[in-house]
C-alpha cells in the first residue's frame, strides 16, 4: 500500500513538473509549430492576424536604374544611370493590419553621360540622404504579399568635374530632395522579403552648378530590393 501510494505521488509530481515546464517555456511547446510555418507566422504578424511586428527592425538594400525625366538642362547631359540604395528603419505604429514606421534612406548614382559629350571628360555623381515614413499594406487574400508606400525628404548632393584639353573645372552643389515611392514585397521567409519599387525622386538646387543657373531634376527609379528583418519575432497581442 505504501509503495503504491509512493508511486502515485511520484507520478503526480512528474506531471506537475512537466506541466510547469511546458507553460513556463512556451518556446518548447511551440517549436514544432514554428518549424512548420515560419513564413505564415511572419505574414500573420504583418497582416495583424493575432500578432504584431511593432518595433521590428529592417535592413533594405536595393539596386536598379534611374531614368532622367526633367528638366531640360539635366536630361541634356545625363542618360539612364545605375543606382544603388540602402534603407533602414522600423515599425512603430499600426492601424489594423497596416504598419507605419520611420526610415532612413541613402542612395548613390554615378551618372551616365550621354555619348554626344564623349569629347569632354565629364564625371558627375549624386548622393542623397533622406528620412521619412514607410507604410505597409498587407493584401488579405495573398498572405505573403505586401504593398509598400514611402515618402522621404532630405538633402541631395551632386558633384563632378570636367576636362577638355588644358581646361579643367570641378564643382558641387547641395539642395533639397524629395522622393515618392510605391512598391511590392513578397515574404519568402519569416525574416526575408524580396520585391521591387518605382520612385519619383525630385531635387531642387538654387545654387549655380557649373554653368547652369540652377540644377533641378526629376527621375523615374526602377529598383529591385531585398528586405531583411533580423529580429523578426512575432509578438502576441
Amino acid at each position: 500500500m505504501k509503495t503504491t501510494l509512493k508511486n502515485k505521488n511520484l507520478l503526480i509530481g512528474l506531471c506537475a513538473v512537466l506541466h510547469l515546464f511546458l507553460f513556463v517555456n512556451p518556446s518548447i511547446a511551440s517549436t514544432e509549430a514554428e518549424s512548420k510555418g515560419e513564413i505564415k507566422g511572419s505574414v500573420s504578424a504583418a497582416t495583424g492576424k493575432g500578432n504584431k511586428i511593432l518595433g521590428d527592425f529592417f535592413l533594405n538594400p536595393a539596386l536598379g536604374i534611374a531614368i532622367p525625366m526633367a528638366d531640360d538642362d539635366y536630361t541634356e547631359y545625363v542618360g539612364v544611370s545605375f543606382k544603388l540604395a540602402f534603407l533602414t528603419g522600423g515599425f512603430l505604429f499600426h492601424a489594423g493590419p497596416i504598419l507605419v514606421g520611420p526610415e532612413i534612406a541613402m542612395d548613390f548614382i554615378p551618372f551616365n553621360i550621354k555619348e554626344k559629350y564623349e569629347d569632354i571628360d565629364l564625371h558627375l555623381y549624386r548622393m542623397r540622404f533622406q528620412t521619412g515614413a514607410r507604410i505597409v499594406f498587407p493584401i488579405p487574400k495573398y498572405e505573403r504579399v505586401r504593398l509598400i508606400w514611402r515618402f522621404n525628404l532630405g538633402v541631395d548632393v551632386v558633384w563632378g568635374d570636367w576636362e577638355w584639353g588644358r581646361f579643367h573645372e570641378d564643382d558641387s552643389s547641395a539642395g533639397a530632395a524629395l522622393d515618392f515611392i510605391g512598391g511590392i514585397e513578397i515574404m519568402v521567409h519569416r525574416m526575408v522579403g524580396v520585391g521591387g519599387y518605382m520612385g519619383l525622386p525630385v531635387s531642387i538646387h538654387d545654387k549655380k552648378f557649373f554653368y547652369e543657373e540652377d540644377y533641378n531634376s526629376l527621375d523615374l527609379d526602377i529598383m529591385l530590393q531585398v528586405t531583411i528583418y533580423p529580429f523578426s519575432v512575432a509578438k502576441k497581442k
